[in-house]
């Protein structure tokens, strides 16, 4: 099987406040305990934007060398999303226990495994 062929995605409402540091603090502690690795800084974005739009809080994007995590943050709603993307498997009740361990209550979990190449044929 080659590298991005296969990927797990996990998607992760949850209640509970969350700051920047945090979320770098929390995207730190999960992959260091699922496996996986970051290479280069994330980034951030706020809301709502300059010219108004959005909701209020902000979206923290990082890549990881096996694809992405991404935390959208709703802060005026006091939850928001995680989701992990990630060619390489790995145990979602690991990613619920930490963040119940950081007082982030999960609301819904889905977790999905996708093929690029379901048949074979690339």
């Amino acid at each position: 099987m080659k590298f991005g062929e296969n990927m797990q995605l996990l998607i992760v409402s949850f209640v509970g406040d969350l700051n920047r540091g945090e979320c770098m603090d929390l995207t730190i502690k999960i992959t260091e305990t699922i496996g996986l690795h970051i290479p280069v800084s994330c980034t951030i974005c706020d809301y709502p934007t300059n010219q108004g739009k959005g909701g209020v809080g902000f979206t923290f994007f990082q890549p990881i060398t096996e694809s992405f995590i991404v935390w959208d943050i709703w802060s005026e709603l006091k939850g928001g999303y995680l989701i992990i993307c990630s060619c390489k498997l790995f145990w979602v009740p690991t990613v619920i226990k930490i963040l119940r361990k950081n007082q982030l209550e999960p609301m819904v979990v889905k977790s999905e495994y996708l093929c690029l190449n379901p048949l074979g044929e690339l």
